[in-house]
């Protein structure tokens, strides 16, 4: 079971009352959004102009039921850097995955449901390995048309929006810009775009702003420069310059000139320089930009976090000030940087570390490695760099969990796939840890679970082959809860809900309060102290750890004047106890801008 705190660190530009805002946003924009009535997409549009504290309240309810209305609203929360499982008046995740049917998002007769419910989701935390994104992004490759590009609904003519939309969904999914479905799409908005520059809804048709739009973020998506897209008289950004109205609002059409707020807060979320989604919201720690680097040991997870760098290196060694681990090695000429050691973890004899990249191994060492966008690294023990004789090096395991949040005696199913000769296939006979038992998958790769109450980290193992990342399952209500944490660095260089479970027939309960904490004001080599209440409130006695994710920033936070990783407080049945936390600042932090992470209180039946 776990309590978690989430923290962020704020760093505040002012330009003109606002935030600083992307280059080609207009201030005045900006203030005609925020003083319209407010909706999912101004709120997505305002984040993405860099909008400290969007209003958001008109987000704590959805009207109405369906894959869209809870899409639109994760992504917004997930933009402004809420939960969208508790900021609502509902689990918005958890009712938009029981809209999942038959490998599929939604009404089975649309595509655009499952392009915005996988932007959702991913946006939420859910790994796009999951059946909830893989089977709907399977469901949307097999439906794309001759001519490139996609529909609104099946078998329907392509246009620009659902194109673009899809797009966004094929990419954040794990489908490569480089793909022929990605090349035929883009192909597909090329032939579509007008002479002045901008996009209409069919070939054909008018430029409009929210074509024009939707194909800017898409483009950008795939890792092109919409401002290079350019026709004889303009590009995507000159016709967007050219609707712009005085009072900061954008018309539809040339032809239809006037304020248009849905225009508006489409042509500002395309102007900030971003795209879908615009923010990602992990539990745990998934929250900075950078690469995902994941450091299995021999027996367990040492490290699966998101750091910044350059080289694989880099990753390691930010991983070590973060993960509280310690690591050696050589370098060897032609070959550089190998590694030996992880904690007491040698590579001695036939055992050996050994590192994969988007699951594949790389020719030359971790320091020569140049990271490219989207990397994943995974550094794992080898007991036997020999086996298996084909490949020649372990493969990795996918562990996807559907669904994440169930309620008592629901049943969860979990699916573990294993890559082999380039794609990923079913692994029978693979263990399934971290639940109330091991359970062994069958020939289709699956099993079935059946949990007690309380929040779970499950991973798969197999004999010659990689260790899965965890995935988190919640069992019932009210097992996990988040308390916010702030702090605004100024100067320098730069709900709780009980939780509960059961343990040989005794009850697991304990909270964390207050629900929302404050580092205050601080500056460069200054730091805050702040203070927690833990209670247990169970009928057994707990031992209560911590974990810490997110910005190198936390790394070095304190929990009763010791390092996080040494953290250990027992709690007697009914009992409480008071943790201080401290934040120290680097004298030499550099760092700007909003910086979050999450702390994660463990706890164990004594």
């Amino acid at each position: 079971m776990r309590r978690s705190v989430a923290f962020a660190l704020v760093s505040t530009f002012f330009f003109g009352g606002i935030n600083q805002i992307a280059a080609d946003v207009n201030p005045t924009s900006v203030a005609y959004l925020q003083a319209s009535p407010q909706n999912a997409w101004i709120t997505m549009a305002l984040s993405a102009a860099q909008v400290q504290h969007p209003a958001i309240d008109h987000l704590r309810t959805v009207s109405g039921s369906t894959v869209n209305d809870y899409a639109k609203a994760i992504l917004a929360l997930t933009a402004a850097g809420e939960n969208p499982q508790t900021f609502g008046n509902i689990d918005y995740v958890a009712a938009l995955e029981n809209l999942a049917v038959s490998g599929q998002l939604g009404d089975a007769n649309y595509l655009n449901d499952d392009a915005w419910g996988i932007l959702a989701l991913s946006a939420a935390g859910i790994a796009t390995s999951t059946t909830a994104i893989t089977e709907p992004l399977t469901f949307l490759r097999g439906n794309q048309n001759a001519d490139g590009g996609f529909s609104f609904a099946v078998g329907g003519s392509s246009d620009t929006n659902s194109t673009a939309a899809v797009m966004l969904a094929l990419i954040e999914g794990g489908v490569g810009p480089a793909t022929t479905a990605i090349q035929q799409a883009l192909a597909y908005l090329k032939a579509a775009q007008n002479a002045d520059g901008g996009f209409p809804y069919a070939p054909g048709d008018e430029s409009d702003a929210d074509s024009t739009a939707w194909a800017v973020l898409a483009i950008r998506k795939a890792g092109q420069d919409p401002a290079a897209w350019t026709k004889s008289s303009g590009n995507p950004v000159t016709f967007f310059a050219s609707l712009a109205n005085p009072d900061g609002s954008f018309s539809w059409k040339r032809s239809v000139p006037g304020a248009n707020l849905f225009a508006t807060q489409d042509a500002v979320l395309a102007l900030s320089g971003t795209t879908i989604p615009v923010g990602y919201f992990r539990t745990p720690g998934f929250e900075g930009l950078g690469f995902r680097f994941r450091l299995e040991g021999r027996d367990h997870s040492l490290c699966d976090q998101k750091f910044d760098g350059v080289t694989a290196y880099d990753l390691l060694v930010a991983g070590s000030t973060a993960c509280g681990y310690t690591f050696s090695g050589q370098t060897y000429e032609g070959l550089g940087f190998i590694l030996g050691q992880v904690n007491d973890e040698p590579a001695v004899g036939f055992a050996a570390w050994m590192y994969l990249v988007n699951d594949a191994p790389s020719s030359i060492g971790l320091q020569g490695y140049q990271l490219q966008p989207n990397d994943e690294v995974v550094v794992y023990y080898d007991p036997d760099y020999r086996t298996p004789a084909y490949p020649d090096y372990d493969r990795p395991l996918r562990l996807a969990v559907y669904p994440t949040r169930v309620s008592s005696g629901q049943a969860i199913v979990a699916t573990v796939t294993g890559l082999r000769d380039g794609g990923w296939e079913p692994a029978a006979n693979t263990t399934i840890h971290g639940g109330t038992s091991d359970e062994v998958t069958g020939a289709d790769g699956a099993a079935t679970l059946y949990l007690a109450n309380g929040t779970f980290q499950l991973f798969a193992t197999h004999a010659d082959m990689v260790r899965s990342a965890g995935n988190s399952v919640v069992v019932g209500d009210g097992v996990s809860s988040r308390v916010g944490l702030q702090a605004e660095v100024v100067g320098g260089n730069g709900s709780n809900m009980p939780g509960g479970g059961t343990v040989a027939g005794s009850s697991i309960a304990f909270t964390v309060s207050p629900e929302q904490l404050s580092f205050g004001r601080l500056q460069p080599g200054s730091q805050s102290e702040v203070h927690l209440q833990l209670q247990n409130s169970g009928t057994s006695g707990i031992t209560v750890t911590a974990q810490v994710n997110g910005d190198l920033l936390f790394s070095g936070l304190a929990l009763d004047n010791a390092r996080w990783q040494e953290y250990q407080q027992a709690l007697a049945s009914q009992a409480t106890a008071s943790t201080t936390v401290m934040l120290a600042v680097p004298s030499d932090y550099l760092g700007r801008g909003i910086k979050t992470g999450e702390l994660i209180f463990w706890a164990e039946a004594k």
